[in-house]
């Protein structure tokens, strides 16, 4: 009789730490999601010009075969001033579509091809941010493993030496709900329909 009220002591008490630590990431899930977003939103009013915020998430859909399409989808935010008084928002949004089985894999290589083309790797690219004088991102979004790994961040790392960009990362939390990229990859997998 005793062994079996410690044996249910003994369950009860660890049924009780593995909810005071379930409610503990709650309650911290809870202080990330109030501020994470936030701090995004805060920077999104308070850009200057030459500086935007991107925001970067992989949407994937099928296509009619059925094979899986990897998008990785970037919309862009900036501001452009009218005789220095009026703000006027611009949105641009980016999709990196890949069907190839070897290469669509969603990591740091994708990830590095992207931005690649994307700042216009000599003169072989895109011209986006030339053309509409950026010089800083403010990036936000997930922290998957393709966005957060050792090699995405020193790839990273070397973008303003290597294309005169500064790049300043702000995660989302987990389950944060809200990114720019979920509805811009809609589109495209509506015009696929």
């Amino acid at each position: 009789r005793e062994s079996t009220t410690r044996t249910d002591f003994a369950d009860a008490l660890s049924k009780f730490r593995s909810i005071r630590q379930d409610y503990s990431n709650y309650v911290r899930h809870l202080e990330q999601y109030a501020s994470c977003r936030s701090v995004v939103k805060q920077i999104e009013s308070n850009l200057k010009p030459g500086e935007a915020v991107l925001y970067r998430d992989f949407v994937a859909q099928y296509m009619t075969g059925g094979s899986k399409l990897s998008n990785l989808v970037f919309v862009i935010l900036w501001h452009s001033q009218a005789g220095g008084v009026h703000k006027y928002e611009h949105v641009m949004k980016f999709n990196h579509f890949c069907g190839d089985k070897t290469t669509r894999k969603q990591d740091a290589y994708y990830m590095a091809d992207v931005w690649k083309w994307f700042l216009g790797d000599k003169g072989d690219g895109s011209t986006f941010l030339e053309r509409n004088n950026i010089h800083t991102l403010f990036v936000s979004g997930d922290h998957g493993p393709h966005f957060s790994s050792i090699q995405t961040m020193y790839n990273e790392s070397t973008f303003y030496q290597t294309y005169g960009v500064r790049l300043h990362c702000y995660f989302l939390c987990s389950y944060h709900c809200y990114n720019r990229c979920d509805a811009a990859g809609v589109e495209s997998k509506r015009l696929h329909q």
